[in-house]
């Protein structure tokens, strides 16, 4: 359980999809706020079918942040690894992206984290190890090195996964 000052709730479970499970598993980021109501955040369908297309390898888990939800999807950019940020039915990629973010090394490793992404207590900014675009280039692969996004921030790269296209 995780104490959300932004939202004014706890994190009760984060949500989560795997599509190697037969059948596929997805369960709901659940949360729940002072006075006892729960919330129930399920992954975009349009994410999930974008990433089970891309046979995203392992489980992607979503976590709260002040942005909306925080989608992390483990492995290679090519095959949907990356951050997300969800709000209702929109998503957008946020690190991993086709075209490297600044810092972001591209390659199948650039988009490796070695551990969990950390959230800031106002929820507007995230931190993780990455592996550097330089420290890739200069021979370096296992260096790793922190880096913040401010998720608030409406210039981050964006994805139309979930986006609903105009007529």
């Amino acid at each position: 359980m995780r104490w959300l000052a932004f939202r004014k709730a706890y994190q009760l479970a984060p949500g989560t999809h795997d599509r190697q499970q037969d059948p596929p598993h997805d369960a709901a980021l659940v949360t729940m706020d002072l006075d006892g109501r729960i919330a129930r955040h399920a992954l975009p369908a349009a994410l999930v079918r974008q990433l089970d297309a891309q046979s995203a390898p392992a489980p992607a888990e979503m976590i709260a942040t002040a942005a909306g939800d925080l989608v992390i999807q483990p492995g290679p950019a090519a095959n949907g690894g990356g951050l997300y940020v969800v709000q209702a039915e929109q998503s957008r990629r946020v690190w991993c992206t086709a075209k490297p973010a600044p810092g972001q090394a591209g390659g199948a490793d650039g988009c490796t984290m070695t551990q969990p992404v950390a959230v800031s207590p106002n929820g507007c900014r995230i931190a993780f190890d990455a592996r550097p675009a330089a420290a890739i280039a200069n021979g370096f692969p296992g260096t790793p090195t922190v880096k913040v996004l401010t998720l608030c921030d409406p210039s981050l790269p964006a994805t139309a996964a979930g986006r609903k296209k105009g007529r």
